[in-house]
């Protein structure tokens, strides 16, 4: 059978489908350090400079809230951390989140999932494999949608009193016609800009702060380490010592029964 042969696109869209295969077919998947990733990039032939950019890259995963006639409704950002998150780790993260972002907010755990909540954000953490997947997310559709259908009525006025100057010829009619028309442009220059802003200032926070909360996660997964090798160390050591104290206790005594005796 002769070997097939594919084109880039073509095999960019397999390895990707035997991905998503394989990940699919591992509830935890494999653990891979960036240097492993950039080996499996080169071999596949994709330069790994491109697999070192995205691992740096701002995430941008998550479902991105849909927008009302152009103007933003949201903004989420998602990220995984090593997991689990001890209660010790999650009080950093709260004071993290509260210093970065502003605000008591309110604090609460079901069950492993984990969430701070300060209208309008939120951020949940809940476990996926042997990581932890963090999401924050910003929602102000109401003031969006809002703002959007004040505009919208405001043009639709404008539109009818362009209409009855054109019917009734009056100038004091297109005096008013114009007035609304300008304030329908004010009102649209200031809605859209102003959601579109706020969608990337926010957007810009909630990074900030995952990365700060990935930081005390990998913190906190490696002093757990530490804390084990340790308890192991010490369980290994301690028999040893206990026999040396033993001999020792016996050689002390030793001299003092023989003292003993010869009296």
């Amino acid at each position: 059978m002769p070997h097939r042969t594919y084109t880039e696109a073509e095999a960019r869209e397999l390895l990707g489908q035997a991905a998503r295969l394989h990940a699919a077919s591992h509830e935890h998947g494999e653990v891979l350090t960036l240097d492993e990733l950039k080996r499996a990039a080169e071999a596949a032939g994709i330069d790994p400079v491109f697999v070192e950019q995205a691992a740096h890259a701002p995430p941008t995963d998550g479902v991105p809230f849909e927008p009302f006639f152009g103007v933003p409704t949201g903004v989420r950002r998602s990220r995984l951390v090593p997991g689990p998150i001890t209660d010790e780790a999650w009080g950093q993260m709260v004071a993290e989140l509260r210093r970065s972002l502003g605000g008591t907010g309110t604090v609460e755990t079901i069950g492993q999932m984990r969430s701070w909540t300060r209208a309008p954000l939120q951020l949940i953490a809940e476990p996926e494999g042997e990581q932890v997947r963090i999401t924050a997310t910003g929602r102000w559709g109401a003031n969006s949608r809002s703002s959007a259908l004040g505009t919208g009525f405001l043009g639709l006025f404008t539109v009818l009193m362009i209409a009855a100057a054109l019917v009734k010829g009056e100038a004091e009619v297109f005096i008013l016609a114009g007035f609304f028309m300008v304030m329908t442009a004010a009102f649209a220059a200031m809605t859209w800009p102003a959601y579109r802003k706020k969608e990337v200032r926010v957007g810009k926070k909630f990074d900030a702060a995952l990365d700060r909360l990935a930081q005390i996660a990998r913190h906190d997964v490696a002093a757990q380490a530490a804390t084990v090798e340790q308890e192991g160390t010490t369980e290994h050591v301690s028999p040893l010592l206990d026999v040396r104290e033993e001999e020792a206790s016996s050689s002390t005594a030793a001299p003092t029964s023989a003292q003993r005796v010869r009296s």
